[in-house]
């Protein structure tokens, strides 16, 4: 029975060993800091919003509104307020 365990735990530590220690998006960050370019090679946009316009377009866009301590106590609240959801020069503010 000791030997299956112990063989069983050295299967699972060269399995570990060979698993890449980096991320995709951990490497594509090391080309960009090494080329200066980031590459986007295999992913395709599905969506964009360039925030053009002088309003958010609530067609795209919801806003989520809570009162104050609603989830952890925390002190801000979450409003649907013109003061607080801005876009100017495309830029969501």
């Amino acid at each position: 029975m000791k030997k299956r365990v112990l063989s069983a735990m050295l299967v699972a530590a060269m399995a570990m060993t060979a698993m890449p220690s980096q991320t995709f998006a951990e490497g594509a960050l090391d080309a960009a800091q090494q080329t200066g370019k980031l590459s986007y090679d295999g992913y395709k946009k599905v969506w964009s919003d360039e925030f053009n316009g002088d309003s958010l377009n609530r067609a795209d866009w919801n806003v989520e509104t809570h009162e104050k301590g609603w989830v952890n106590n925390e002190l801000q609240e979450y409003v649907d307020s013109s003061e607080n959801i801005q876009v100017k020069d495309g830029k969501l503010g």
